[in-house]
């Protein structure tokens, strides 16, 4: 490993020059740690050991030159920052010295402003480089984490739609029991009950029944969180006109004038996004049960530039302050009780729309109505 100093290697088979590079060097860079060899074969043992990321050389040395000592630095680690301390100008050294990878180059007789502006340099980019590493370094470990995550997470996710499957099916084997019961005693023996009895027969009869869609409904709530959007564009008005169909099938008798807007467009999975918008609209549908008229809207607008779609109903409306608990599981405003439903509906909603990178949030009044927005 490294150490936290910035490494300097410094080489030179002329003594006096040696040391007067050196002092000067150690008098301006204290922070540094240094090193000092007198020829090249000396200096690439230094950094074998040391790996010091600046290297001073001179180029004309006993044993082993500057640039073949460069070359073998270069092979060992490419990115060190190499100067040549130097007496030669002439061409043929400038390309055998950019071929070595040097840097930069400071002409003897030596100038200190020039060999510490090369310095200066060459730590910039050490230290730029340092913290790129380091950076790159808290990716990786972030990755690595994430990654273990994820993992960790699909495999709780696996073991919960394990454990999912496993209870609904325990469960739905002898409720079906019960209700089939409940429905073979009044079939069979209806006629010689009194009212009350008949009563609490149908009573567990349907409550056997919510129980089990109960169930079908947590199963599919709990697929959503795994299913990756398949976007198409598509006409969401006429996805609308056929829930509205539906929905007015289910009670014909009832007064509601829909409002859907037309040719509104969207860019996202067709069948996740039938399944929230039926739920607003169901929403809408059951909370204007009340109203002698009701009234039920469906259209989009602009809010902050982007797109953004909406129910809109003139039905029972909530308290403002109750809004963060309508996408919460199984969490039913005051007043709701009245209403059927099983609780997670608008729960639904949340988690497909923010799948598909969207958020869904509503406004109200008591008694004045409401409004789902959602975006995409």
């Amino acid at each position: 490993m490294r150490s936290s100093k910035i490494g300097l290697l410094y080489v030179e088979d002329d003594m006096e020059t040696r040391e007067i590079v050196a002092n000067a060097l150690a008098a301006d860079y204290p922070g540094l740690s240094l090193y000092f060899a007198a020829d090249g074969a000396e200096g690439l043992a230094l950094f074998r050991e040391h790996r010091p990321e600046i290297v001073i050389t001179d180029i004309m040395m006993p044993v082993m030159g500057g640039i073949r000592m460069a070359e073998e630095i270069r092979a060992l680690e490419s990115e060190a920052e190499l100067i040549a301390l130097t007496a030669f100008s002439d061409t043929s050294f400038l390309v055998s010295a950019i071929e070595a990878g040097f840097s930069h180059y400071v002409l003897k007789p030596v100038d200190f402003d020039k060999l510490f502006a090369a310095v200066e340099k060459s730590l910039q980019v050490v230290t730029l480089k340092r913290q790129v590493n380091e950076q790159n370094e808290q990716i990786r470990q972030f990755a690595a984490e994430l990654a273990t995550k994820s993992a960790e997470l699909e495999a709780a996710n696996q073991e919960l739609e394990a454990f999912n499957y496993t209870v609904a099916h325990d469960l739905r084997g002898p409720l079906n029991n019960m209700g089939l019961s409940f429905q073979t005693i009044q079939e069979l023996h209806g006629a010689q009950l009194d009212e009350s009895t008949r009563k609490y027969l149908t009573s567990g009869y349907n409550n056997s029944r919510r129980m089990s869609q109960l169930i079908d409904t947590l199963l599919e709530f709990s697929k959503l969180s795994h299913l990756e959007p398949r976007r198409t564009t598509f006409d969401l008005s006429a996805m609308a006109r056929e829930i509205v169909a539906e929905l007015n099938g289910t009670a014909p008798e009832r007064r509601c004038i829909f409002h859907i807007a037309d040719r509104i467009m969207a860019n996202g999975d067709p069948k996740l996004l039938r399944v929230a918008l039926h739920n607003l609209l169901q929403n809408a549908w059951k909370y204007t049960g009340t109203r002698d008229e009701a009234l039920v809207e469906f259209g989009a607008t602009e809010i902050d530039g982007a797109p953004a779609y909406f129910v809109r109903d003139n039905g029972k409306g909530f308290d403002p302050a109750d809004a963060g608990k309508l996408f919460i599981p199984f969490q039913r405003l005051p007043g709701a009780e009245e209403f059927k439903g099983s609780g997670i509906g608008l729960a639904t909603v949340d988690r497909i729309i923010r799948r598909h990178g969207g958020k869904v949030w509503a406004d109200a009044e008591p008694g004045k109505g409401s409004i789902f927005y959602f975006t995409l």
